[in-house]
This record gives C-alpha cells, structure tokens and sequence, in this order.
C-alpha cells in the first residue's frame, strides 16, 4: 500500500476518485488501469471507491426535466416574485431599529 503513494502524486485514492469521476486523461486512465491490473491493494482500493461511488448514485434520485416542468415552475418563481413585491416594504433603518429594540428589551 505504502508503494502507491508514492507512484501517485497526490494518492491512489484520489486517482482511483478522478477516473471514476472521468476528468483523467486518457494517458493517466491507462495509468491507473496498469497499476489496478497488476497491484492488488490498487485493485482492492479501486473496487471498494467504485462501489461506493455506485452507492452513492443511488441514493440520489433521478428528476428529469421538462419543457412543460420548467415552464410552470418559472410561472411559480414569477407569482412568487409579484407577491413580494406587493408586500409592503420598511426601510433597513427601521428594521434595525426594531431588531436593536427588540434586542434591548430582551436583557
């Protein structure tokens, strides 16, 4: 295990992480396929980063969205947007003032 580190700038793990995200290049792909080939810690710490990877994935659900799906929910962020607006507005001094007022009743 201790020899990977030190072929790996940086670790194997974080290699093995970097594949599995697919931001290597195809160079240091090869690289890491090699090392998994003919290492069985690398072969071991590549399973295990895999399979977590693969429970990870499935723990987050899969929303897929449509035209019709964005559309109503622009519409919502705009209904929401109109009635803040409507709201009536203070000033931020006024704000401050109530929380400092407030904050001092409070002791």
């Amino acid at each position: 295990m201790d020899e990977l580190k030190n072929q790996v700038p940086g670790g194997f793990s974080a290699m093995v992480n970097a594949y599995l995200d697919g931001s290597l290049t195809s160079e240091k792909e090869s690289y890491v396929e090699e090392i998994v080939a003919t290492n069985p810690s690398a072969s071991k710490i590549f399973q295990q980063r895999s399979n977590e990877r693969d429970k990870i994935k499935s723990l987050i659900p899969h929303v897929e969205i449509t035209k019709d799906s964005l559309r109503t929910l622009k519409r919502e962020v705009r209904d929401i947007n109109k009635n803040l607006m409507k709201t009536k507005k203070t000033s931020i001094a006024s704000r401050i003032s109530s929380v400092l007022n407030t904050t001092i009743f409070e002791f």
